[in-house]
């Protein structure tokens, strides 16, 4: 496993918003930044759309548009869905920059969230 990305899930994993949910993926793929791996998501085909899955960026390279970037391309050539909990606003923000919109499907769990389409 490639070590930058073991120490990413770990810290991940330290993330409110997604403590103890990170666990090793043989899909994910790593968000590579001037020959260093600082981030990564999980992609997924869910019929008709693509998600992102579980994501993360070190929090050294937020805000310098990396991740939305590499979602940008991700999705670029097909229907996206995320579910994204009411409190994370950093996701709500990035998602929303792609062109996702709130849908009507809420989900329970830990704590509430909704999901975000884009056609």
């Amino acid at each position: 496993m490639n070590k930058y990305l073991d120490k990413l899930q770990r810290q991940a994993n330290q993330d409110p918003f997604l403590a103890d949910f990170i666990k090793p993926d043989p899909s994910r793929v790593t968000i590579d930044y001037q020959g260093k791996t600082i981030g990564f998501y999980t992609p997924r085909k869910e019929g008709e759309y693509l998600r992102a899955g579980a994501l993360y960026i070190d929090p050294a390279y937020r805000g310098k548009g990396i991740m939305k970037n590499t979602l940008a391309a991700y999705f670029s050539k097909s229907k996206g869905r995320a579910w994204i909990s009411d409190n994370n606003h950093n996701s709500i923000a990035l998602f929303t920059k792609l062109g996702f919109t709130p849908s009507s499907i809420k989900m329970m769990g830990n704590e509430q969230g909704k999901w975000y389409i884009k056609q």
